[in-house]
């Protein structure tokens, strides 16, 4: 919960950290719908 409640500063502070940070997320959630 902490992390998740840093990601809007680090998002703020490093743009492309946190972009990656978005795509790496959404590949990971759409990787596992499609394992099941």
């Amino acid at each position: 919960m902490v992390y998740r409640g840093a990601l809007p500063l680090m998002v703020q502070l490093y743009p492309l950290t946190g972009t990656q940070e978005l795509v790496l997320t959404f590949v990971s959630s759409s990787k596992a719908r499609n394992l099941r």
